[in-house]
């Protein structure tokens, strides 16, 4: 167990446990993550006191909030598979829902669990939707299914033909010869729907992610 540790020193990156105060094991007790969440708390603290906004903790949980930023606002067009996506980044993150994402997640609940809500939902599928394709029946999802399968396959295809033919210069030349590797099951105009698909959903939840036609577009005027 954890030894310890009422000072306000920043945890030991090498074995975090042993700056565990008495507030901090009793949450590690309970459950390990709430001990971490704690302790970073309380580390951030300390590294204020050194370096103010400019410590690497401080910077982590600014980061971290900006990021969500992103889910928030696709979450206010009415896109709530956002909140999965959000707390999904919290879990593997380690941090405390923010309170909108913690709001978001008890109105979905409550719709899909309380009949008696002035607004209910009655399908899982209903209470997390991007909300820009209606899939109210069972052969629309499994066509939205299928279709984000193949989109994500001949993505990933794309990504690597760009990576390999240093030759490739646009997004539209890319397609027409990753449509010639093998038969996808679709024509250009498919391709093309699919792919840009996936890019949006890329561009929309990772802030830092080049899309491929920006990469195109410096090969074609290097600086």
């Amino acid at each position: 167990m954890a030894k310890n540790n009422n000072s306000g020193t920043p945890f030991d990156v090498f074995d975090h446990t042993k700056r565990y105060n008495h507030s901090e094991t009793f949450l590690d007790r309970l459950d390990p993550d709430w001990g971490l969440s704690a302790l970073r708390l309380r580390s951030l603290e300390a590294q204020f006191l050194q370096d103010g906004m400019g410590s690497r903790t401080a910077k982590r949980i600014l980061k971290t909030h900006q990021y969500l930023e992103n889910f928030r606002k696709r979450l206010e067009t009415g896109n709530t598979l956002s909140i999965l996506h959000a707390v999904r980044f919290c879990a593997k993150e380690g941090m405390p829902l923010p309170s909108w994402l913690s709001n978001a997640v008890i109105e979905q609940a409550d719709r899909f669990m309380n009949p008696e809500h002035t607004s209910p939902l009655y399908d899982l599928n209903d209470c997390f939707t991007s909300g820009a394709i209606e899939a109210s029946t069972t052969r629309k999802r499994k066509t939205i299914a299928r279709d984000h399968k193949a989109g994500m396959r001949f993505w990933i295809a794309m990504h690597e033909l760009v990576a390999r033919d240093s030759t490739i210069v646009s997004v539209n030349e890319a397609i027409d010869t990753c449509l010639t590797l093998k038969p996808w099951g679709f024509a250009k105009t498919k391709a093309k729907q699919l792919f840009q698909q996936i890019e949006d959903a890329q561009i929309a939840l990772l802030p830092r992610y080049q899309c491929l036609s920006q990469k195109l577009a410096k090969r074609r005027h290097p600086s």
